[in-house]
C-alpha cells in the first residue's frame, strides 16, 4: 500500500513535508524545498510532489466535511449529523460556552408510517430554508396552510417528507438520522405487492412560528395575528 494513502487532507500532506524537513535539517541534511518535495513523493510512493498533492486533494473534494469534535460527516446546512454532539446545533467555531455565536433553531417535526413501523423525529427546518428560497412565490401559501391544518394532516405536510425523500436539493440529507427512516420508508412504499403507501407528518406549529419569526420574518410578518400569536407560546 502506498504511504500516500494514509493522507486525508493536504493540510496534513503539507504538515509532514515540513515534519520531514525538520527531520532532515536537524540531522544535518537539509534539503531545499524542491529537492524535499522529490525526497518525499519518493517516500510516498508517487513520481512527484504534484502527484501527491492532486491524489490528496482528490481525495479530500470527494469526502464529506466531518465535525471538528465527533468526526461525524457534516449536514448540507454545515452542522453536524449526530444528534448527541454540541455541533448539531452550534455551529463548527463556536465552543461550550461561547456567547459570541448563536445557537441554531431546529423545527421539530415527526413523521409515522401507518403501520407505524417507520418512525422518526427529525427537523424540517432545511426543507422550509428549500421552499422559501426556491419557490419564494408559493412559500407563504404552503406555510399559512400547514398553521390552518394544525401542523399535520394535510398534503403541505405530506410533501415536506416526500421532498426529503425525492427531492435533489435535499438529497445531502437522506443518509443522517431521522431522514433516512423516511427515505426507508418511502422505498418501502415503492415496492411491488406493496399495500402500504399511508403516512403521516406532524410538525409543531408553534416552532414554526418562532423560526419564522428569527429566520424569515418577511414570512411571519405576513401571517395572521392568531398564527403569530404562537411564537409566544
Amino acid at each position: 500500500m502506498q504511504m500516500i494513502t494514509r493522507f486525508d487532507s493536504v493540510e496534513e500532506l503539507n504538515a509532514f513535508l515540513k515534519h520531514v524537513g525538520e527531520v532532515r535539517k536537524a540531522d544535518s541534511q537539509p534539503l531545499r524545498r524542491g529537492n524535499l518535495e522529490k525526497h518525499v513523493a519518493n517516500l510516498l510512493g508517487v513520481c512527484d510532489w504534484n502527484t501527491a498533492l492532486g491524489m490528496v486533494s482528490k481525495k479530500e473534494a470527494s469526502e464529506p466535511a466531518k465535525c471538528c469534535a465527533c468526526k461525524q460527516p457534516l449536514m448540507p446546512n454545515g452542522f453536524c449529523g449526530d444528534t448527541e454532539c454540541f455541533h448539531h446545533e452550534w455551529p463548527q467555531a463556536a465552543e461550550k460556552g461561547s456567547d459570541t455565536v448563536y445557537r441554531r433553531m431546529t423545527l421539530p417535526a415527526y413523521f409515522q408510517s401507518d403501520s407505524e413501523v417507520f418512525k422518526a423525529h427529525f427537523d424540517a427546518s432545511p426543507y422550509f430554508e428549500y421552499l422559501i428560497k426556491d419557490h419564494h412565490s408559493i412559500a407563504f401559501g404552503i406555510i399559512l396552510e400547514i398553521f390552518k391544518q394544525q401542523g399535520s394532516g394535510c398534503c403541505e405536510t405530506d410533501d415536506i417528507a416526500r421532498s426529503f425523500s425525492d427531492t435533489d436539493e435535499l438529497q445531502g440529507y437522506r443518509s443522517f438520522p431521522g431522514y433516512s427512516v423516511i427515505v426507508d420508508a418511502f422505498d418501502h412504499f415503492d415496492k411491488p405487492y406493496t399495500e402500504e403507501t399511508g403516512f403521516e407528518v406532524y410538525v409543531e406549529t408553534d416552532a414554526l412560528a418562532r423560526w419564522l419569526k428569527a429566520n424569515h420574518e418577511e414570512i411571519f410578518d405576513l401571517l395572521p395575528d392568531e398564527f403569530k400569536d404562537l411564537s409566544e407560546d
